[in-house]
C-alpha cells in the first residue's frame, strides 16, 4: 500500500487536494483483482498551510528589510531571532547577538524605567510601549535609539514572545543637542546685548526682547511685549514713516506659504 496526496479537478473546475491509501486486492489465490483507493479531502487544510507559508513569506520579507533593527525575544530575555540590520546597529555579528541579552546592551541609567514597562506588558496591564533610551554598541560607544516593543500572547493570556523594533536616532540627538545648546548660546548674547534688540515677524509682531528693551519701556517680563505689535511703541507723528520704511525693507522678501 501507499500514502500519497494529489490534486484532483472537480466538476465545477475546483483544485480538490485528497490524501490517498491506495492498497492492492488479491483474490484467494493470491492474483491481483485490482486496487482499493481510499481518499480523504484535504483541501481546507492545504488552504490554511498555503497561507500560513505565504504570510511567513510576507514576515519574513519585512524582517529582513534594512528599515529598523527587529528582534524576537522569549520571556527569558534571550533572543529566538534578530535581522541584520540589528546587529549593525549594535556593531555585533549575529553570531556574536546570540550570546548577548538585550539587558547586557542597555546602559545601565536606562535598564530600570525599561524594565518597568516590561514588567507592565507581562501583567497585562499594557500590550505595547514606546521609548527612547540608550545601548552600548561593541565598541563601546553609546547610542540613542527609539525603541516600540509588543508582545503575543497564548490563547491563556501569558507571554508567547516579545517584538521589539529598534531605530537609531544617535545622530538626531546629537542635532537636537547642538540645536539647543546654539539657542542658549545666543539666549545668553542676546540677554547680555548692551543694545535695545527686539526682534518681529515680517507683520511686525514682536517675538523678542531683550532685557535692555524690556527696561526701557518699563516693563517686567517679556511675556508683556510678545504678541504685540511694534508700531504700538511708536510715538503717532513718527508711525507713518515706520511703516512706510518697515515696508520697504521687506519689499523684496517672499513671504513663506501660510503667512
Amino acid at each position: 500500500s501507499s500514502n500519497e496526496e494529489w490534486i484532483s479537478m472537480a466538476d465545477d473546475g475546483r483544485r480538490v487536494y485528497l490524501e490517498t491509501i491506495k492498497t492492492p486486492m488479491y483474490d484467494d489465490d493470491g492474483t491481483v483483482l485490482g486496487v482499493l483507493g481510499i481518499g480523504r479531502d484535504i483541501s481546507k487544510r492545504k488552504m490554511a498551510q498555503d497561507k500560513l507559508l505565504e504570510s511567513e513569506a510576507r514576515f519574513r520579507s519585512y524582517f529582513e528589510m534594512p528599515l529598523h533593527g527587529i528582534a524576537l525575544i522569549s520571556p527569558d530575555n534571550s533572543w529566538i531571532e534578530v535581522n541584520e540590520r540589528l546587529c549593525s546597529i549594535f556593531g555585533y555579528s549575529r553570531d556574536e547577538l546570540w550570546r548577548k541579552t538585550w539587558v547586557e546592551l542597555t546602559y545601565p541609567d536606562d535598564l530600570d524605567a525599561d524594565v518597568d514597562q516590561l514588567n507592565q506588558l507581562f501583567s497585562g496591564a499594557i500590550e505595547q510601549y514606546q521609548m527612547e533610551k540608550r545601548y552600548i554598541r561593541k565598541d563601546g560607544t553609546l547610542i540613542w535609539a527609539s525603541i516600540a516593543v509588543g508582545c503575543v500572547r497564548e490563547t491563556d493570556g501569558t507571554m508567547r514572545y516579545l517584538i521589539g523594533i529598534v531605530d537609531d536616532i544617535t545622530e538626531r540627538i546629537r542635532m537636537d543637542e547642538a540645536l539647543l545648546e546654539s539657542a542658549e548660546l545666543h539666549r545668553s548674547i542676546f540677554n547680555a546685548s548692551p543694545d535695545i534688540i527686539v526682534i518681529t515677524d515680517l507683520e511686525g509682531g514682536i517675538l523678542m526682547v531683550s532685557p535692555i528693551a524690556l527696561k526701557l519701556f518699563g516693563y517686567d517680563s517679556e511675556g508683556e511685549f510678545l504678541g504685540r505689535r511694534i508700531k504700538e511703541f511708536i510715538a503717532p507723528e513718527d508711525l507713518e514713516r515706520a511703516e512706510v520704511e518697515f515696508a520697504s525693507m521687506f519689499q523684496d522678501v517672499t513671504v513663506a506659504p501660510g503667512r
